[in-house]
């Protein structure tokens, strides 16, 4: 993965990541509505998250609307990201609210969280079983780890289907062939994605005390991890 290459991809794409991510990820909506509902604190506990890939900031709005007393944290590699999310934000000065330029290969966060959330972010990281330990580490008793991530099939026939079918997705928005050739081969050169089982097994092995699969979507799925 040249790390370079995918964060001016993110700085390029900022302006336009909300839109950009429904075109690309199937069944995005019905993931994030998803993981959620498995956000399921009292509204008037003072929770504290954490977020992986902030992006534009659209997830942590929604959060700090839905736990008025919630404190957030939440980090990404790209800068325009950051700025958008800064942006959008702004309607919640005053709160506890802190964004930060991180890149999760070099470190990870310091803190104790009651959630940890993160969509689309981890395929990007090279050693998950180390983030993932890092993270247990990182919240409370009983906190929650809770990802959407893209994934890679167990057996070469499947993966190639899979594939196909993600183009195919692809192809019903308005996007040119050109381009969407460039996001597969991009998935091909910076993507780090592993399959389920791995991710399941890390997530074992790095003493999480209850974790599964609670969506999946051919190359795309979604993780409960609870410690």
């Amino acid at each position: 993965m040249n790390r370079d290459v995918v964060r001016r991809s993110f700085d390029q794409a900022a302006s336009k990541y909300d839109t950009i991510k429904i075109q690309i990820v199937p069944k995005y909506r019905e993931a994030e509505r998803l993981l959620q509902g498995y956000v399921a604190f009292p509204k008037t506990r003072c929770v504290r998250i954490l977020e992986l890939g902030t992006g534009t900031g659209k997830w942590a709005s929604g959060i700090l609307c839905d736990f008025p007393k919630a404190h957030y944290h939440g980090v990404d590699f790209s800068e325009a990201m950051l700025q958008v999310a800064s942006s959008r934000l702004r309607t919640f000065a005053g709160r506890p609210v802190i964004l930060q330029k991180l890149d999760l290969n070099e470190e990870t966060p310091t803190g104790q969280f009651d959630l940890i959330y993160s969509a689309f972010t981890i395929h990007h990281v090279q050693d998950k079983r180390k983030l993932f330990r890092s993270l247990r580490d990182l919240l409370k008793p009983r906190g929650l780890f809770l990802y959407m991530d893209i994934t890679i099939a167990s057996n070469s026939a499947l993966e190639s289907r899979f594939l196909k079918s993600w183009k195919r997705f692809m192809q019903k928005s308005p996007w040119p062939n050109h381009k969407i050739k460039r996001i597969i081969d991009d998935h091909f050169e910076n993507d780090i994605p592993e399959t389920v089982e791995t991710q399941l097994k890390y997530l074992g092995e790095t003493g999480y005390t209850h974790y599964d699969v609670v969506w999946r979507y051919e190359k795309f799925a979604a993780f409960h991890a609870q410690k």
